[in-house]
C-alpha cells in the first residue's frame, strides 16, 4: 500500500477492503481510503473528508469545508464501494454512508 503525508507516530490500521482493491482504514487520527490496484505501494493514501461532499441547501461543499471530521476507527465497505462509518461535525457524532460518484 502506498504512502501518506498524514501517517504519524500512532500507525495505520485498515479496517476493510472489496473485492475492487479498495481498502479503507486510519491513520492516526485520519480516515483513509485507498486502492492496491497497480504497482505495489504506488497508491496513495487519500484523507476520506477531502474526498467526501455534504449538501447544504442547494450546494454541494467538502466536508472538511463546512467542519466535518470523519473518525474512521469503525469505517467498512461493500462491493460497490459504498463506505460507512461515523464522524463528528460541530461537535455532535453523526453515523454516514458515503455513495461513490458514478
Amino acid at each position: 500500500m502506498g504512502t501518506s503525508t498524514f501517517m504519524d507516530s500512532h500507525g495505520s490500521e485498515a479496517t476493510g477492503i472489496n473485492n475492487r482493491g479498495l481498502i479503507v482504514g486510519t491513520s492516526g487520527a485520519q480516515a483513509f481510503v485507498a486502492s492496491n490496484v497497480g504497482a505495489p505501494g504506488s497508491q496513495p493514501l487519500l484523507k476520506l473528508v477531502e474526498k467526501s461532499w455534504v449538501k447544504i441547501g442547494n450546494n454541494w461543499v467538502r466536508a472538511d469545508l463546512n467542519g466535518g471530521s470523519f473518525n474512521g476507527a469503525k469505517l467498512k465497505l461493500n462491493e460497490a464501494n459504498w463506505i460507512v462509518g461515523y464522524g463528528t461535525r460541530d461537535g455532535s457524532v453523526y453515523g454516514f454512508a458515503l455513495k461513490p460518484r458514478p
